[in-house]
């Protein structure tokens, strides 16, 4: 799975799957970029310094203005190019369908579904270029199996996973590899508020056939195979990592 010396960027890499997929492919020997929201910056800085990576970035995604400075700041970290974009920023707004407003939803479809578009529509061009390269968008369980408080954000997962699949007929004859990893109920900090309810965490995990939440850790694993040469022949696949919880 000899992936040491290829560039990586992800995003949302200052907590959660993010982050343990940035500790994994740093294992690996790959040369990364950090990202995180402005806030986040002394916290990923410190990451990016301690993993020996090429730097970090700390940008909002909700804009265009803030993909392009996230291409741009990505283009003097890593001059030879992106090989590998993990697209793991998320935002979510929980409310039901007839209480979601416009500016939230507009917001969750910013982040979740244009920012990762318009991020590949920069940098993959690259690794077509030069004959390699990985994308991966991060997905969600939701997309299959509807939450009544993410719509929003649900429909956004979907249409990345549809994106995925078109970019993967359209990018596989170059070498570059275009897949989805769909987490389930992982242990995140995006999810501790809400799994911090006993009686929600108990409703959640009874609903999983594995009878558990899963890690961070595992969903970085997964990353690993499809950064790597074992994956070279995997393509527009969508990997759920849930415990079952998409076939219950």
């Amino acid at each position: 799975m000899t992936i040491s010396g290829k560039s990586a960027l992800i995003t949302g890499s200052a907590t959660g799957i993010g982050l343990a997929i940035a500790e994994v492919l740093a294992s690996n020997g790959v040369n990364l970029v950090l990202h995180g929201l402005p806030e986040q910056s002394v916290k990923t800085t410190a990451l990016a310094e301690a993993m020996g990576a090429a730097g970090s970035i700390h940008v909002d995604l909700r804009t265009v203005n803030g993909v392009n400075q996230v291409v741009q700041q990505c283009e003097v970290l890593l001059p030879g190019g992106v090989d590998i974009l993990i697209l793991n920023a998320a935002l979510e707004r929980r409310a039901s369908w007839d209480q979601l407003s416009r500016g939230d939803a507009e917001l969750q479809l910013a982040v979740n579904l244009l920012a990762p578009l318009g991020l590949t529509q920069k940098l993959a061009t690259g690794m077509r270029d030069r004959g390699w390269g990985r994308v991966l968008f991060v997905g969600s369980v939701q997309q299959i199996r509807p939450h009544p408080q993410l719509i929003a954000y649900a429909a956004a997962k979907a249409a990345v996973e549809n994106i995925a699949r078109n970019l993967a007929v359209q990018l596989g004859g170059f070498g570059v590899t275009v897949n989805t990893l769909s987490p389930g109920a992982i242990e995140t900090d995006m999810n501790r508020a809400v799994l911090s309810d006993p009686e929600y965490r108990t409703a959640v995990t009874s609903r999983i056939p594995a009878g558990r939440l899963g890690t961070p850790a595992e969903c970085a694993a997964a990353a690993l195979f499809f950064c790597s040469d074992a994956a070279a022949y995997v393509n527009g696949a969508n990997l759920f990592v849930d415990g079952g919880m998409g076939v219950r």
